[in-house]
């Protein structure tokens, strides 16, 4: 961490003697990411995806207590193979839980595959584009939840509006495939 943070100084202060031919621009990454409509379907189904996998991991959950407790309470009274049954029982459930949470990383990883590669692309495009165009050398993001690097927004060159734009043209020239389509 010391290395990369010395780097940066490094960096800074030599390009110091040469700032005044460097420009540099910022962009809202949430401002641009809000207004692509793959973007959004990509969240509202890891949000959907999110939502189905901890329901049923809830109710899984409750069933496999419940089993256990029955297990628990008929070691005594319970014959051998009620046991072995019950027992069997409380392993599907198990398995039906393992099931769910491999089901939920399949989707998150065909959401990764098909969306955000996809975005994230684009987004490198758009930002190569707009910033050859406007003559910038360094573009940094900002975004609310921060990052490596700040950006006042008040300040510099704002090419948010300049990167939406060509994200949503990029967005409509080479659209995320739905399959079966």
């Amino acid at each position: 961490m010391k290395k990369i943070v010395l780097i940066v100084v490094a960096m800074f202060s030599i390009g110091m003697y040469s700032a005044s031919a460097q420009k540099f621009a910022h962009i809202s990454y949430e401002s641009v990411m809000d207004t692509l409509a793959t973007y959004k379907k990509a969240m509202k189904m890891q949000e959907e995806f999110e939502g189905n996998a901890q329901t049923t991991a809830q109710i899984l959950q409750k069933k496999m207590q419940e089993k256990y407790m029955e297990l628990e309470n008929g070691r005594n009274t319970l014959s051998s193979i009620e046991l072995d049954i019950l027992q069997n029982e409380f392993e599907d459930l198990q398995m039906r839980l393992q099931g769910v949470e491999q089901e939920y990383q399949k989707n998150m990883q065909i959401i990764q595959e098909r969306y955000v590669v996809k975005i994230d692309k684009w987004l490198k495009e758009a930002v190569d584009a707009v910033g050859k165009e406007k003559g910038v050398d360094y573009i940094l993001y900002h975004s609310a939840e921060g990052g490596f690097f700040w950006v006042n927004p008040n300040k510099g060159v704002d090419l948010t509006n300049a990167v939406i734009t060509k994200m949503l043209e990029l967005e409509k020239i080479d659209p995320v495939k739905e399959p079966g389509k």
